[in-house]
């Protein structure tokens, strides 16, 4: 993860069928350290999209990225 360090990453979530929100998040906001694994990641989900979205921990989401954008929905 130090490869991120300065870095912001972008995420564009889709609220409802017609709204688009745009915010942006600190690499450190969205991604923890795995200990003893240097290679892999966990990616936290900010609380306020999950409440915003109505998720909840459990739930399956489809990741994908289009146009430099992170769109994540509810399978």
């Amino acid at each position: 993860m130090t490869s991120w360090t300065g870095f912001q990453y972008h995420t564009t979530m889709t609220l409802c069928k017609y709204v688009m929100t745009k915010t942006t998040y600190t690499v450190e906001e969205l991604f923890e350290d795995i200990p003893d694994d240097p290679d892999n990641v966990i990616f936290k989900i900010p609380e306020e999209i999950c409440k915003a979205q109505g998720w909840k921990e459990g739930d399956t989401v489809n990741i994908r990225v289009e146009d430099g954008a992170m769109i994540i929905s509810k399978v």
